[in-house]
Parts: structure tokens; C-alpha cells; sequence
């Protein structure tokens, strides 16, 4: 959480955020989602370069040996965190999830592209957008040089 609190200042400078406005409580909370979602990204494909240091630990990081957790994992977890604090984006990502691909209040109305690991026709994983995994684009930014995600994908 000292991490994350020291990085928004220096990442957001002196605005004042949805980060700022939450208690210690919901900020820890909050990272341990974000935690879980990029230790969930192992999942993808051949899943996070190298091997865990201790088999015996709990999250994906830190791997290869290495003490720590890289400072851009640290600085992914942050940025997820944040994302998830959004809650009308956790809104929309929720009906995403549940296939929803479009909505209309009034004469205003959203289109959602397809979201996750499943193509929504085939239920198949032959179409995947690996960047709809986290919340937080810049997160999976950060998190790309990690995964051993070799091969060929359609650019959309």
C-alpha cells in the first residue's frame, strides 16, 4: 500500500483521485484483486517467463531467484488497483463477462467489443484479446514482458 500511495503521487501528480478517497481498508482490498487478477494472467498461453523463486509461494512474483517483485509488477498492481476502484468501469466490465454487447439509457447507448479469453460465438479459445485481462490497459502494459505469449494473433 506504500508503494501504491508514493506512485500515484508521483504518477498523478497533485490532482486529486479516487485512489486518495479511499481508506486503508478498501485500498488493501483492493490491491489484493489486482494481485490476484496479474497473478491469474499465468494463465494465458504458456503463462509467466521463468519459474517462480520458492515453490512454496503464493503469488506469481517474485520469479527466477530474484528476491523482490519487479518494480513494474509493483507498478501494475497499483494501476489495477486503481482501475478496479472505478465502479461504473467494473460495471461495465462485469456485463462484458455476461456476454452483454450493447445498452441504451435514453438516447445515449454504448457497444461493447468482445471481452476475455472466449470468442462470444464459439465459446472457443480461438479468439483471445490478452489486453482485456486486466482492468487496467496500462497494467497489462507493464505486465506484457513477463509472458511467454510467442506466436501469431490478429492486431485489432
Amino acid at each position: 500500500m506504500e508503494f501504491a500511495d508514493e506512485f500515484f503521487v508521483l504518477y498523478l501528480g497533485d490532482e486529486d483521485t479516487a485512489w486518495d478517497a479511499l481508506n486503508d481498508d478498501a485500498k488493501a482490498a483492493l490491491l489484493m484483486r489486482a494481485t490476484l487478477a496479474i497473478d491469474l494472467l499465468d494463465n494465458i498461453k504458456r503463462g509467466f517467463k521463468g519459474e517462480k523463486t520458492s515453490q512454496t509461494q503464493l503469488h506469481a512474483f517474485p520469479r527466477d531467484g530474484e528476491a523482490f517483485v519487479p518494480e513494474k509488477v509493483r507498478m501494475a498492481c497499483a494501476l489495477e488497483a486503481l482501475a478496479l476502484a472505478d465502479e461504473e468501469g467494473e460495471t461495465r466490465r462485469k456485463l462484458r463477462r455476461q456476454g452483454v454487447s450493447g445498452m441504451s439509457v435514453g438516447n445515449a447507448s454504448e457497444n461493447y467489443l468482445r471481452f476475455g479469453l472466449f470468442d462470444s460465438n464459439t465459446r472457443s479459445r480461438a479468439q483471445v484479446d490478452f489486453s482485456e485481462s486486466l482492468a487496467s490497459g496500462e497494467a497489462f502494459g507493464l505486465m506484457m514482458e513477463y509472458l511467454d505469449i510467442r506466436g501469431v494473433y490478429a492486431i485489432r
